[in-house]
């Protein structure tokens, strides 16, 4: 919605800058705006304030009305605060000024996504609506379970339902006693309700595990009421019992949705937060090294303190993966170079009474991952093959290409066949779908296309249906206390969603457990390998070097291992002392190095006035945790480049000599 064709032409420009895939339909009048409503159906609504029939006020309310809780975007010109809350509490989604088109593309993307969570949200409580009123409809025809109970508790009467719900026949229960049937945990609190029911003459509702024929526990909510005859003497209890698993089901479903999207925003957090903590510890912890002398009995101590360091560091970066917020540097590889790089690693890390077997394709196509990442995809599917096997056995990793034409999804499509989607937003689980597979079917539901293909598989013990049906929800473990986060598998998952692939897992009791990766194939060529220097003088220089970073332990670490290598540092506790610096310093700024989420004014809102003062500065980013569509969007300047945290002192010497020296290969300025 706007009425100035170049500035549609700019918003345009600038979602196309930012790769948001998208058709549009422009409309400046009231009738035109209700019309694309009904006939265009859009998925998101970008409008200036003020337009010729009405303004964005108005534009709210008549989308609230055809299309309510669709994603709106206010870009306008200059516009008072006032008008800015307003459109804010009417529903818009974000108000961004003409001038900061830049936050568009990313403003589009996270309404999509807060919408698509609410969709699954509203599902699932649909869900739980739908199921209730189906008890309903169950009760109204008898098909729950309605018995009486004597004063002793002994059953008098029992209905049919009895042997569908439970498979005893109504004959075998009378004379029984009820609460033999009830869980051990249980009865207590049951035997309390029947009793406030008889003493309140009230009805009483509980809930409580019964046990059916084949011994397995089922939840049931029990209505009980107490009958009286004349002499207003008790003579049954009336209970109206209701199987209640699906509801709980939906319920945990909901609780599930919750968690996983409050892991999600935690892991986001605390990543930032603790890498900074983190690159201090590490960085302090290299410096002392190099200042002890190799006899030095304190190094093992500060050895040791990195190398914890570094384990906390992968804790978080499982965190992260799981999210899928994981920073991450993708590069055209090998699968096959990934696999026989860790081959050695792996022979010592499943134990020498376990064979390892490979078999990779000589003529593997390539794909694009981060290498890292792919290596932690090995490790953990290898250790989770170890330690599915008690007493030895085998664990085999194949590689192969794979062609799946359109046709294959209607052709695997077999009632009772599932397969592993997954966590595309918060709220949606994977657990629902990790079932096991049948034989041959675990390519079922990954799209057509060309594909490398990973398969780590055991011959382990295998995985039950209930272990399955939780097998990617993050802290959930089938080990023992104090073995194992509980993270192994969901950080699995994560890396290959983030990377665009696919996971599939076949397992049966007894019989071992296959996964699946799919990762799409790319015609680029694996990169030449960057030669790698061993001494730390190469990355020396004298330049100017303008330091943004808020966490004061970092800052202290960058300037003490900048100013080492030979450069000038200016130092800023935030972007606004950065441009204080940069006001009042009569020599040119070569770098900016900047942490990206700060305090104010943010690292890449600093970069842009840095250049708009000094053209054609270079931009070093840091930061612990950034969303991808962020990072991607402020590395399009060729100029600049990005280094995650924690990282080494030397990893920061180095990194910075290459943004000066324009040395980073076009594969790095793209990650």
């Amino acid at each position: 919605m706007e009425d100035r064709a170049e500035d549609r032409e700019l918003i345009e420009h600038e979602l196309h800058r930012g790769k948001v895939t998208f058709e549009s339909r422009a409309v400046e009048r009231r009738e035109e705006f209700v019309a694309a409503l009904k006939d265009f159906k859009p998925d998101l609504v970008i409008s200036d304030f003020s337009l010729p029939q009405f303004d964005a006020l108005e534009a709210l309310s008549i989308l609230t009305h055809y299309h309510p809780g669709l994603p709106f975007i206010l870009v306008t010109g200059a516009q008072s605060e006032e008008v800015a809350v307003e459109c804010m509490k009417r529903g818009a989604d974000d108000y961004i000024l003409k001038s900061t088109l830049m936050r568009l593309p990313s403003a589009v993307l996270n309404a999509l996504r807060k919408r698509e969570v609410e969709r699954q949200k509203e599902k699932a409580e649909v869900d739980l609506h739908a199921q209730e009123e189906q008890y309903r409809l169950i009760a109204e025809h008898t098909r729950d379970l309605i018995y009486l109970l004597d004063q002793k508790g002994q059953f008098t009467y029992a209905s049919p339902s009895f042997e569908k719900a439970l498979g005893y026949r109504p004959a075998e229960l009378v004379g029984r006693k009820a609460f033999s049937l009830l869980h051990p945990d249980d009865k207590v609190a049951a035997r309390k309700i029947f009793q406030e029911a008889l003493e309140n003459r009230a009805d009483r509702t509980a809930q409580y595990r019964c046990k059916n024929k084949d011994g397995a526990w089922l939840f049931f909510e029990s209505v009980v009421s107490w009958a009286f005859d004349n002499n207003d003497v008790p003579i049954k209890a009336v209970v109206v019992s209701r199987d209640i698993n699906e509801r709980k089901r939906l319920e945990e479903q909901v609780r599930q949705a919750q968690k996983m999207e409050a892991v999600g925003r935690l892991a986001g957090g605390v990543a930032h937060d603790f890498n900074n903590l983190l690159t201090a510890i590490t960085g302090y912890s290299e410096l002392l090294l190099r200042s002890l002398d190799r006899a030095d009995p304190r190094r093992a101590d500060v050895e040791e303190i990195r190398e914890t360091a570094g384990r906390a560091a992968t804790l978080t970066q499982q965190l992260l993966a799981f999210s899928r917020r994981q920073i991450t540097q993708p590069t055209v590889l090998d699968i096959n170079d990934v696999v026989a790089n860790l081959q050695k690693m792996l022979r010592r890390l499943i134990g020498e009474d376990i064979q390892l077997h490979t078999a990779l394709a000589p003529d593997l196509c390539r794909v694009r991952a981060d290498v890292g990442q792919m290596e932690q995809v090995v490790l953990n599917l290898s250790v989770n093959s170890r330690d599915a096997m008690l007493v030895g056995g085998n664990v085999t990793i194949e590689t192969s290409n794979r062609e799946i034409p359109a046709k294959s999804l209607a052709e695997l499509a077999t009632p009772g066949a599932a397969s592993v989607r997954g966590l595309d937003t918060w709220g949606r689980r994977a657990a629902d779908a990790a079932v096991p597979l049948m034989r041959g079917e675990c390519e079922r539901g990954v799209p057509p296309g060309s594909y490398a293909v990973l398969s780590v598989s055991d011959t382990g013990c295998g995985m039950d249906a209930k272990t399955l049906s939780h097998l990617f929800e993050p802290f959930f473990t089938t080990k023992e206390k104090g073995h194992g986060t509980g993270l192994g598998l969901s950080t699995v998952y994560g890396i290959v969603e983030q990377s665009g692939g696919h996971i599939r897992v076949e397992s049966e009791m007894g019989r071992g457990t296959t996964f699946w990766i799919y990762l799409p194939r790319v015609e680029d060529a694996v990169p030449a390998r960057e030669k790698v220097t061993e001494t730390d003088e190469f990355f020396k220089g004298n330049e100017t070097v303008l330091l943004a970073e808020d966490d004061r332990s970092v800052r202290t670490l960058a300037i003490r291992v900048l100013t080492h290598s030979g450069y000038r540092v200016l130092e800023a506790a935030s972007g606004e002392d950065a441009l204080l610096i940069l006001a009042e310093t009569t020599s040119p700024i070569d770098l900016l190095v900047s942490d990206v989420v700060m305090n104010g004014i943010s690292g890449p809102e600093l970069a842009k006035r840095v250049g708009e003062k000094q053209p054609g500065v270079k931009v070093l980013y840091l930061s612990g945790y950034m969303e991808a569509d962020m990072r991607n969007h402020i590395l399009r300047d060729v100029a600049s480049s990005f280094l995650a945290k924690p990282f080494r002192p030397r990893d920061l010497v180095q990194r910075v000599r290459q943004t000066l020296d324009g040395a980073l290969t076009k594969e790095t300025e793209r990650r």
